[in-house]
């Protein structure tokens, strides 16, 4: 009897260690997602809490804002076209500026060309 009541207790601990090492890090800056449609499967990815880096004539470089100056961070280049939503604090293209912190949902993960879907300023 001792040793089945044992025996429950670690696999009853096992279970429950195996569910919570399944939470999200909720410190990442990029979020999946994915949607599914009858035709397809879209991926779309979020660079969530992002600072503009540079704005071009038809793309930005984005990346997380640089917290640590000896560290070294990603840059992200997305393209912008007459599709792309802009809104929150500015709604045009030719509004955005170097500096401005934004959350930017690219529709094409992994393409060759990242094109933006929607981009929040904040």
């Amino acid at each position: 009897m001792r040793k089945s009541v044992g025996i429950l207790l670690v696999l009853s601990l096992a279970l429950i260690g195996c569910s919570y090492g399944n939470t999200p890090n909720e410190a990442s800056s990029k979020v999946k997602e994915k949607s599914i449609s009858e035709q397809q499967v879209t991926t779309h990815l979020v660079y969530q809490d992002v600072v503009i880096l540079e704005v071009k004539k038809t793309s930005i470089v984005i990346a997380p804002p640089a917290s640590d100056p000896e560290a070294s961070y990603p840059a992200y280049l997305v393209y912008i076209d007459e599709n792309t939503i802009i809104k929150g604090t500015k709604e045009k293209f030719d509004e955005l500026v170097e500096g401005d912190d934004v959350s930017v949902r690219v529709n094409n993960e992994g393409a060759e060309k990242e094109v933006a879907e929607s981009i929040v300023v904040y």
